[in-house]
């Protein structure tokens, strides 16, 4: 119930949260970055060889995403700052100092392109989300004495725009082909970066065959440049994996043909994959990937060995099968191993996958010849499928193959658990019926079970359980009865609020414009923040509550004003791209405070760590930004 209290400070110095902030972005960042190509062992790079660094993501690398997405901190590490801060000389930054001058020039013909779209028909921000910012190729580079060349591709994403089937988004624009070709005509051995939000077409690599190292940095945070020099010096082994599949062309994804714009309609998207998204649908169907799901290198070797298998706490509802794995670090550096529990379910008469991811683990860091031995755990209820016709989540009689691997693709049968009943271990309600009518597809049975035949061959020859009916609990959800969880006080305490309270406790506290609603930067109790709460019964004890909307840290403005004991209103520019899209913007009279929050890695990165305890870390970051502002 405070009042009357600023957040952030009137110095403008780096303060101690920050500073162990960062460290825990960088620490994620180098965690999710994935090796995908490593031929001859280019990588790491000795702090002693010189590098030609080239591409758009270089010196202006994207750390997060557009929208809700941006954080407005303090600085952001680009790779370029990062490997000089490392130790290696870039043997290319006339060629650098060139594209910021051409990107400085773009980014101000960009910034008239959405003042025009505001003028003639949207909202600054509808424009800002609508209009991309295309990062320039630059001028064509000349060969320098450096050992390894680096080019880093770079994409914008965020909120409010779809990804494009085109050159500039999916595909390589004409101006970035002829750079790449050209740096692979000069340069024998080529790493390339991905510095992009999403998949990209990765088929030019077929024709350079020079390009000997790939890494998917993704939208790293702003400790990006350093965290992806702690990968490339092998001061961190990469452990990262793909949470995504790449495909080998863009019609290989099922969807790809009706997929947003593709069909002219951008109003209507009917998922017609059914289950068969993503991996599932690439595993099941037998399509070739380039890049697959779970997929990652290492700059070392491990083996991955299933000792035995358990079950705990049968006849509950919150049974479980544990896996007993070893790993083992063969070869001669130390890092880290994801194993990863893929489960192959019976091809019965519900639509399965041919696999399932049920669980995982990473190990801690391991120097060569070490060995570690832990246990994966995964629910029961993870090898259920729904049948509508129930409705529930029911096992199917049969075998569940069990898969343990480094991804995937190089996943091997290792147990089974083998079902002896049909049971519904969750018993549901129909309550979300089509309105019309849905084709999904179909699933590919016969050669799934072909591929099941293949392994349930050796099923006799490893570690299995017998589960059945008497092994089971059946949980039946009733819905309609959430009221019964909300306590008497509370409904006592709605009951004495007004209609109109009611109304405004339910919409949220609208500053300025009424018509513009809650959204983006509404919150007027701390800048920037993306809207609050109505203050309307804080006299009978409710307070407003300050909403944040960033998914990789809080958007906030960094600097705001205070004048007479009150917040001086800014433009809602100033708390995306800081304060960049800004007309004629002059700083207000008061007092001058700061808050400066951490842009951490995307979630897509965050994701690739497969490491649950990086990601508490990060989440308990955000809490404690959220809990000093």
């Amino acid at each position: 119930m405070e009042t009357n209290t600023f957040t952030g400070t009137k110095s403008s110095e780096e303060r101690e949260y920050e500073i162990l902030h960062r460290k825990t972005a960088r620490r994620a960042a180098a965690e999710g970055i994935v090796l995908l190509k490593n031929e001859g062992g280019i990588l790491p790079i000795p702090l002693e060889k010189k590098i030609a660094l080239y591409g758009a993501g270089a010196g202006k690398t994207i750390k997060g995403g557009t929208g809700s997405g941006d954080v407005n901190e303090r600085y952001s590490v680009s790779i370029y700052q990062g490997l000089k801060e490392a130790g290696y000389t870039i043997t290319t930054e006339d060629w650098l100092m060139a594209y910021e001058e051409e990107f400085d020039r773009r980014r101000k013909e960009w910034k008239q392109a959405i003042w025009k779209k505001t003028e003639e028909e949207a909202s600054l921000f509808d424009a800002y989300v609508s209009i991309p910012f295309l990062y320039p190729a630059g001028e064509m580079p000349k060969k320098t004495d450096g050992d390894t060349a680096i080019y880093v591709l770079s994409r914008v994403a965020g909120e409010g725009c779809d990804r494009y089937d085109k050159k500039g988004d999916y595909y390589l624009t004409e101006e970035e082909a002829r750079l790449l070709s050209e740096i692979c005509s000069l340069y024998e051995n080529v790493v390339l970066l991905l510095n992009t939000g999403g998949v990209v077409d990765l088929s030019f690599l077929d024709e350079y065959k020079n390009i000997r190292g790939l890494i998917q940095v993704s939208q790293p945070g702003c400790e990006g440049g350093n965290a992806l020099a702690d990968v490339i010096s092998g001061k961190v082994s990469p452990s990262g994996k793909l949470t995504g599949t790449w495909a080998l062309h863009y019609g290989d994804y099922p969807n790809s043909a009706t997929f947003s714009h593709n069909n002219k309609n951008v109003s209507v998207e009917k998922y017609e994959e059914g289950i068969f998204v993503g991996y599932r649908y690439f595993d099941s169907f037998e399509v070739p990937v380039r890049f697959g799901f779970g997929f990652g290198l290492s700059y070392t070797e491990f083996k991955i060995e299933t000792i035995g298998m358990k079950h705990y706490d049968l006849g509950t509802d919150h049974a479980e099968i544990g896996l007993d794995i070893a790993v083992t670090n063969t070869g001669n550096r130390g890092g880290r191993e994801v194993v990863q529990v893929y489960v192959s379910c019976p091809q019965g008469k519900m639509k399965k996958e041919y696999r399932r991811l049920v669980g995982f683990a990473k190990t801690k860091s391991l120097e060569a010849g070490e060995r570690q031995q832990f246990e994966i755990r995964f629910p029961v209820y993870a090898m259920s499928s729904y049948d509508e016709s129930v409705p529930g989540w029911v096992l199917e009689q049969g075998i569940y193959g069990i898969f343990v691997g480094s991804s995937l693709e190089s996943s091997s049968f290792a147990a089974s658990v083998k079902m002896q009943d049909d049971f519904v271990m969750v018993k549901t309600q129909n309550i979300c019926p089509l309105k019309q009518e849905l084709t999904e597809l179909n699933a590919p049975v016969e050669l799934m079970e072909a591929r099941r035949g293949q392994w349930m061959k050796d099923a006799e020859h490893k570690p299995d359980i017998f589960l059945g009916a008497k092994d089971m609990v059946c949980r039946n959800m009733v819905y309609g009865t959430e009221s019964e969880k909300i306590s008497e006080k509370a409904k006592e305490f709605v009951n004495t609020l007004t209609q109109e309270q009611l109304i405004r406790l339910a919409a949220g506290e609208v500053v300025g414009d009424a018509d513009s609603g809650n959204l983006g930067a509404a919150g007027f109790s701390v800048p920037g923040s993306a809207a609050q709460t109505c203050g309307c019964a804080k006299e009978k004890g409710l307070s407003y509550i300050v909403l944040a909307d960033g998914p990789a840290g809080l958007r906030l403005q960094q600097t705001y004003f205070v004048k007479d004991g009150k917040i001086v209103p800014e433009p809602f520019e100033k708390s995306i791209e800081r304060g960049f899209l800004c007309r004629d913007y002059k700083e207000p009279e008061g007092e001058k405070y700061y808050q400066y929050a951490t842009a951490f890695p995307v979630g897509t990165l965050l994701a690739q760590t497969w490491d649950t305890e990086i990601l508490k870390e990060v989440g308990e970051a955000v809490a404690e930004e959220m809990q000093e502002f």
